[in-house]
């Protein structure tokens, strides 16, 4: 996927605007998966897209979510690095 190839290329501003495009003419109904995935470009540039891993973060925390107990994760190590 072209997201990934400019997020191994350190590009991860076009890797987030390519990968969101994806998501809106994507036939894959599993918005949790696609959040998830989401997730992972913002994290790779933090400190840019702080506000967005916060806000996609906290649904995943829910109960019942499918990546509930990796958010968890992700959370904890963002504490703990002082980050959240």
């Amino acid at each position: 996927m072209l997201a990934y190839v400019y997020a191994r290329r350190s590009r991860v501003d076009k890797a987030v605007t390519t990968y969101q495009r994806y998501t809106v003419v994507s036939q894959n109904s599993d918005t949790e998966l696609l959040d998830w995935t989401l997730l992972h470009y913002y994290l790779a540039d933090y400190p840019q897209y702080k506000g967005e891993v916060k806000r996609l973060l906290e649904p995943m925390l829910k109960t019942g979510h499918d990546f509930q107990e990796e958010a968890v994760g992700v959370k904890a190590a963002l504490v703990k690095a002082g980050m959240w």
